[in-house]
């Protein structure tokens, strides 16, 4: 994303989505712009716990099957209740019609991958960290 951009957002900075191995961050503009659109609406403070790794990061972690966070089409956010998860999964799927979700114990993993079977919602075991 470019500066222009992120002045744009609100409630996330460009570090939130930086990859934990080089820095670098290649999000899509439309992924934070639901993120932060989503923040707003429903008032949460939302964690990112993963967002763009490089493919150096995705080749040499563990427990990574998705390619997504390498396009920047994906993100894995924190979720700290029962209620918080199912308001952010219906909003994902009732107001932006966004069905290709990744289900974990404490974490949501969103993804608008393009060229990704959809729709999708699955259980992981592992955010990216």
């Amino acid at each position: 994303m470019n500066n222009a951009q992120w002045k744009e957002i609100k409630n996330f900075n460009r570090r939130q989505f930086s990859c934990p191995h080089c820095g670098i961050e290649k999000m899509k503009f439309p992924l934070v712009l639901i993120l932060d659109d989503m923040a707003e609406k429903l008032n949460f403070n939302l964690k990112i716990r993963c967002a763009y790794i490089c493919p150096t990061y995705y080749q040499n972690a563990k427990n990574l099957p998705h390619i997504t966070h390498t396009t920047g089409e994906a993100v894995d956010i924190e979720v700290t209740s029962d209620y918080q998860r199912a308001k952010i999964i219906s909003y994902l799927i009732h107001e932006l019609n966004i069905i290709r979700l990744g289900i974990g114990y404490d974490f949501i993993h969103i993804d608008i991958g393009k060229n990704s079977p959809n729709p999708r919602i699955w259980y992981l075991k592992y955010a990216c960290e």
